[in-house]
């Protein structure tokens, strides 16, 4: 265990070094800076800046990349804890329904369902949902975080947090519309990571339900939804983190895309924005604190899977 530890920090700390020289190579090339045999100095440089959390300035305002990236990363993190919980609960019962009814049509709707949404682009789930809800349904805003007309505290920068935190007399008006603002950016975000769960969550729970033991506690008459919740969620889960990447890289390209079309104060608008703007410092300042992230993330859940069951790793290598 020690060793595969090991392993997994050593291979994440070589994916993060070449990070590092790909990204000083493309501003050496961007900027047209002239290196005269200087290169390991001044990529020394580069790095002393990036662990002082030193991303350069924006050419547009003026201000370091690190305090844009900082000021809108809370209001993605929002959307995505939310966004994280719908296409939890979804695809957990959705791909639980399939794999508890599997020689049945609901098992082959819900899997049909699940791939036709895992092909269409978020950028037309987000319009549809738009013309199908927003304009029918006038409470239902389509863009921000928050009616301009609030005033909230900024202590977290999590809007929905920071409401719960506040002392008014708004506080459930405020609430309400902050929820209501968050609906159809959230369902957006969603639907890709929600079909891809299902799918995953089918696929476990009915490799776990054929199990010996799982036949046995269904022929002792349990109840189907203790077994299911207790027994074939919690051993199929380490199958389900081994899989997980793939739909943090899901909920990546999909946040970018949800929160322009939405106009969400976040690090995803802020992205479209820079790259309109051609803000050269910001993209790069983006692009590099989501590599380092997403390669981080995916070395933890594959730890978890190998902490919760070994075998389960070792197979899928």
């Amino acid at each position: 265990m020690i060793r595969f530890i090991l392993n997994r920090l050593v291979t994440l700390a070589g994916l993060l070094f070449l990070l590092s020289v790909i990204t000083f190579w493309v501003n050496v090339r961007i900027y047209g800076i002239d290196l005269k045999g200087q290169a390991l100095p001044e990529y020394a440089k580069y790095m002393q800046n990036l662990l002082s959390l030193n991303l350069g300035t924006s050419d547009i305002t003026g201000q370091p990349v690190t305090d844009l990236i900082s000021g809108t990363l809370p209001s993605t993190l929002g959307l995505l804890l939310s966004s994280f919980i719908i296409a939890l609960i979804t695809g957990t019962v959705c791909g639980s329904t399939a794999a508890l009814t599997l020689d049945r049509k609901t098992s082959t709707v819900i899997t049909d369902v699940s791939i036709f949404v895992s092909s269409v682009p978020v950028f037309l789930i987000s319009v549809f949902l738009i013309i199908a809800v927003s304009l029918s349904v006038a409470a239902i805003p389509s863009s921000d975080e928050l009616s301009y007309f609030y005033d909230v505290p900024d202590i977290t920068g999590i809007k929905l947090i920071d409401i719960l935190l506040m002392d008014s007399d708004m506080k459930e008006e405020i609430l309400v519309n902050c929820l209501l603002h968050l609906v159809l950016p959230a369902i957006t975000i969603s639907v890709l990571p929600a079909a891809e769960l299902t799918r995953i969550t089918r696929n476990s729970l009915r490799n776990v339900m054929r199990q010996h033991y799982m036949q046995a506690a269904l022929s002792r008459g349990w109840s189907i939804f203790y077994i299911v919740l207790f027994h074939g969620l919690r051993n199929a889960l380490p199958e389900i983190f081994v899989r997980l990447p793939v739909l943090i890289n899901i909920y990546f390209t999909a946040i970018v895309i949800a929160e322009f079309v939405f106009n969400w104060p976040g690090t995803g608008n802020l992205l479209i924005t820079a790259a309109q703007d051609r803000d050269r410092p910001v993209i790069m300042g983006i692009f590099l604190f989501t590599a380092a992230v997403l390669l981080t993330v995916n070395s933890v859940f594959s730890l978890l899977a190998r902490f919760t069951r070994p075998e389960i790793t070792e197979q899928a290598k």
